[in-house]
């Protein structure tokens, strides 16, 4: 019999139904594997967080070369250093428009076209009364009188001016140029291109996997060689800037001061100019300094002005010991003898002293020769004689005895010798 089950008050209790209950237990499951869920996906997220912060992070690009395989690693490498070329290309080309713009606002032209268009050229004086202007070459002035210099001059100076405007033209599309090349979408098109080919050229022996790995590693190590050399190159050019303003704010200044001199100043500061020595100071920089007379006109005309001493280290003296300022005439100094003409005197001197000994060494010969005995008419034999009475070595060798006369044997002998006698006869 079932049992049933009652409250308090004896009322009987309503039991839910088994289908119920089912329903009831698969909502419960279904809220812990949607919590469980949430808590997945909280995590992934925080996991990809953590992740691009890391790869926003600076690495040392010379350490994420090695993650990458040896063959991709070369040409990652080649890449990198095309571009810390184009980078520096671009800083160029930007400083040469800078300096190309403020030479076409000022009308000037640069120095190299500039020192070709003074050039002169060396017509005959006698033709050069005569000439004429040549039709379409020369510019027509009509009323004026032919001049074939200024014709010259202008047509060099024409010249001149093409060969700048074509400089100018080609230096702003160069520009263009590496401004394109290091675009970051250019920069990072170039480096999907090289694991591209590098992956075809292997795809055989890793798989898409790794070509997607690999082009990650990649793509961040081209994101911290860009984030490397690009805010670099951008300080030099603002160095380069800063230099420039410097530069042209000092120029000015400069002239309004010479502009606004007193022309005594300004002769003084040219006659100081003239007489002045450079002399490095303790903190690296360099002075003027000159030593004037006390007594001398430069010295009364200095201490009119006394803003001179901001320009150069005057220093009064009772005798200045520079000659140059006392007027007095330097003698030249004596020419020292060059290694030239050192050496080919040496060799002179070695020539002499062989052509000496050899000369002694022909006379003692011929006065050892001219020592030993002839043979006498009777046919005797005599005995050969060195000066020092035997044949002797000279420095520890043998020497060799020859006579002219007949009958004198040769013979090789050491030390003293031994004499030989030749038993006398009748023929």
């Amino acid at each position: 019999m079932e049992e049933r089950r009652c409250s308090a008050a004896g009322r009987p209790l309503h039991q839910p139904h088994p289908d119920q209950q089912q329903q009831h237990a698969l909502h419960q499951l279904m809220a812990r594997q949607v919590a469980l869920l949430e808590e997945q996906t909280s995590m992934l997220r925080n996991q990809m967080q953590n992740g691009a912060c890391a790869s926003q992070s600076f690495h040392n690009p010379d350490q994420l070369f090695d993650v990458l395989d040896p063959s991709l690693r070369e040409a990652m490498l080649s890449w990198r250093a095309s571009f810390k070329k184009d980078v520096s290309h671009l800083v160029t080309q930007t400083e040469l428009r800078e300096k190309y713009k403020k030479i076409e606002d000022d009308n000037a032209i640069m120095r190299q076209f500039e020192q070709e268009s003074t050039r002169q050229w060396q017509f005959p004086q006698e033709y050069i009364a005569s000439a004429h202007p040549v039709l379409g070459i020369d510019e027509v002035q009509v009323g004026l009188p032919y001049d074939i210099a200024k014709a010259w001059s202008f047509l060099r100076r024409k010249h001149a001016l093409e060969c700048q405007k074509f400089v100018v033209e080609h230096q702003k599309r160069a520009l263009t140029y590496f401004e394109t090349k290091t675009d970051y979408k250019e920069v990072k098109q170039h480096v999907n291109d090289i694991v591209t080919l590098w992956y075809s050229q292997n795809s055989s022996l890793m798989s898409q996997q790794t070509k997607e790995q690999a082009l990650r590693n990649c793509q961040l190590l081209m994101d911290m060689v860009v984030r490397e050399e690009v805010p670099k190159a951008k300080s030099r050019m603002s160095e380069a800037a800063a230099s420039r303003q410097k530069k042209q704010a000092a120029l000015l200044e400069a002239e309004t001061k010479f502009q606004a001199m007193d022309p005594q100043m300004l002769i003084a500061m040219i006659e100081l100019d003239k007489v002045a020595k450079q002399c490095s100071r303790k903190d690296g920089t360099t002075a003027k300094h000159v030593e004037l007379c006390k007594t001398s006109e430069l010295a009364a005309l200095i201490r009119k002005f006394p803003d001179l001493h901001n320009h150069f280290v005057i220093k009064f003296v009772d005798r200045p010991s520079n000659r140059a300022q006392t007027g007095l005439a330097r003698r030249s100094p004596t020419p020292h003898p060059s290694r030239k003409s050192s050496s080919s005197a040496r060799r002179a001197n070695s020539r002499d002293k062989a052509t000496r000994s050899s000369s002694r060494t022909r006379r003692s010969s011929k006065d050892r020769s001219s020592s030993r005995t002839r043979v006498t008419s009777k046919g005797r034999r005599s005995t050969s004689r060195h000066s020092d009475g035997g044949k002797s070595t000279g420095k520890g060798g043998k020497s060799k005895g020859r006579g002219r006369g007949r009958g004198y044997g040769r013979g090789v002998g050491k030390g003293a010798g031994k004499k030989v006698k030749f038993a006398s006869g009748r023929s």
